[in-house]
């Protein structure tokens, strides 16, 4: 997603996360939205919660190794 699309995105997400809380491919997905306007500590927090809920999702571990790379 363009980096302009990543509020109405990261909005859409939420949402959908209002709905259902757990939905761990929607956790990664607002992740990568907030890691793409710099909003590290966010972004890291639904990557924890991704990580709990599916500890082994290749995704989220790799969204989170970009995140690390950012913050360095």
């Amino acid at each position: 997603a363009a980096q302009a699309d990543c509020p109405r995105a990261i909005e859409d997400f939420t949402h959908a996360l209002k709905v259902q809380p757990d939905f761990q491919a929607v956790l990664v997905s607002r992740a990568a939205a907030y890691r793409n306007v710099e909003n590290y500590p966010a972004a890291l927090a639904d990557l924890n919660r991704a990580l709990e809920l599916v500890p082994e999702d290749l995704n989220a571990i790799a969204e989170r190794r970009k995140i690390f790379q950012a913050m360095d």
